[in-house]
């Protein structure tokens, strides 16, 4: 029997990202891909990057150089997704950038031929001896960014996208910040919730002694995802390096400046120290903890009741 929700959901509904059938969604390959979804994300590069210089060669297009900056997004089921910005520089004889002859409509097209064809098997593992196909979905989507002029609203676009998702809550999913051990999976890994679910599928699955699996037990708190969530090539922009040492000159000269008129003295702290974590009294822990209960139940009583209409 299939199953079917018919009611309309707000965007805003809890229920959304979670399983029609819970005990028919494959828990275990949802934290797989998330534990190897970086490794794809490096051999699709790797597959662009190939496919550039292969059409340059044909084309006698000379040197053409790809860049990115790349974001990482969890979904309400629990699976991550990457929003990515690519763009091409053509390098010339005396090793200056120079616009590319490829378009990008041509990058566009390049970029969901090699998506669509990468993929690899993971290591064999007791739940799957043949080991698991990671590749990207159907939902590959290419929208091509024009900058008419250094002063285009569409430069301040494509910094707001980017922003947008680096700096989006994983509230929808739930993730947790603390590591999760043989002490606490028992309560993190709630089988009455999806999390729980998927933090127990990572725990379980991590068992394995292959290091591609073991990791998934340190990265529990995070699904299995074991990536950084923004990342970029080397000559997409500048360095977080370089922005620092700027920070640092000015503050320097600002504060120079500022003793010089006002006579004062400035005091930069650049130390940090553990302040602890958890509920500072057991009566905060007890309140936290029975709401957390309730949602819960009205979570599971929600459920039941789209069950039986």
């Amino acid at each position: 029997m299939a199953c079917a929700c018919g009611q309309r959901h707000a965007e805003a509904d809890k229920q959304l990202g979670t399983p029609l059938c819970p005990d028919c969604w494959d828990y275990t390959a949802a934290v797989v891909w998330n534990a190897h979804a970086p490794e794809l994300w490096r051999r699709t590069t790797i597959g662009i990057r190939r496919c550039l210089a292969r059409h340059a060669r044909q084309h006698d297009l000379g040197q053409i150089q790809l860049s990115y900056a790349k974001v990482a997004e969890f979904q309400a089921r629990g699976l991550v997704h990457f929003h990515a910005v690519f763009r091409l520089d053509a390098v010339d004889q005396a090793r200056q950038l120079v616009p590319p002859a490829i378009s990008a409509a041509d990058l566009a097209t390049m970029l969901r031929d090699v998506a669509a064809a990468t993929w690899f098997a993971t290591a064999a593992h007791p739940a799957r001896p043949a080991g698991w196909d990671i590749a990207w979905g159907r939902q590959f989507d290419t929208r091509i960014i024009e900058l008419a002029n250094p002063a285009s609203d569409r430069n301040i676009a494509v910094a707001g996208y980017l922003a947008k998702y680096a700096s989006k809550s994983t509230e929808s999913v739930g993730t947790v910040s603390a590591r999760i051990t043989t002490a606490n999976v028992s309560y993190y890994g709630n089988p009455r919730s999806h999390k729980g679910r998927l933090i127990l599928a990572a725990w379980r699955t991590g068992s394995h002694t292959h290091p591609g699996y073991a990791a998934l037990r340190r990265w529990a708190h995070m699904l299995g995802y074991r990536g950084h969530f923004t990342t970029k090539s080397r000559r997409y922009s500048t360095t977080l390096k370089t922005l620092r040492a700027v920070r640092a000159d000015y503050r320097r000269q600002h504060t120079s400046n500022a003793s010089e008129h006002h006579d004062r003295a400035v005091i930069t702290i650049t130390s940090l120290r553990w302040a602890g974590r958890g509920w500072r009294t057991t009566g905060d822990a007890v309140l936290a903890l029975s709401a957390a209960a309730r949602a819960r139940d009205h979570m599971r009583a929600g459920r039941d009741e789209s069950r039986v209409a």
